[in-house]
């Protein structure tokens, strides 16, 4: 199976000069745990997760700081066309949530969560077809 099987591809990101209120609110309203940080050409450049933003707590000074001064800038990623197994694999082995999904031209074209790895796991026990996201209703 591939990456671009299970991967998400309506995803949000968020400018890195964009304020860590405006991240927190982002993940909220779309109910997600990570957002890709980009730059102005909309390259990866980092990012940042729920958990990276409740370390930081309520505080207002905490709430204006910048994601790029929070950001995890040096970021795992894998390929669209990459074995999805693989990607499985770097979750586990980096202990990180998601990965950021790049084509052949480096471009961001989605994202791949433990979530999504749950979801097959769960067809799989289940004894359930096994369900490309592309292919769900």
């Amino acid at each position: 199976m591939k990456v671009e099987q299970l991967m998400t591809r309506e995803i949000i990101t968020i400018p890195r000069d964009a304020r860590v209120a405006r991240a927190s609110l982002e993940m909220k309203l779309a109910e997600v745990r990570h957002l890709p940080v980009v730059d102005r050409e909309g390259r990866l450049v980092g990012i940042v997760s729920r958990l990276d933003l409740q370390r930081l707590g309520n505080a207002k000074e905490s709430q204006q700081l910048e994601l790029d001064d929070i950001m995890h800038g040096n970021v795992q990623t894998v390929r669209a066309d990459g074995d999805a197994g693989d990607a499985a694999a770097l979750l586990i082995e980096k202990k990180i949530g998601a990965l950021p999904v790049l084509d052949a031209d480096a471009r961001l074209v989605g994202i791949i969560t433990a979530t999504d790895f749950l979801n097959v796991a769960f067809q799989a026990l289940r004894g359930l077809p096994l369900h490309a996201r592309g292919s769900r209703s």
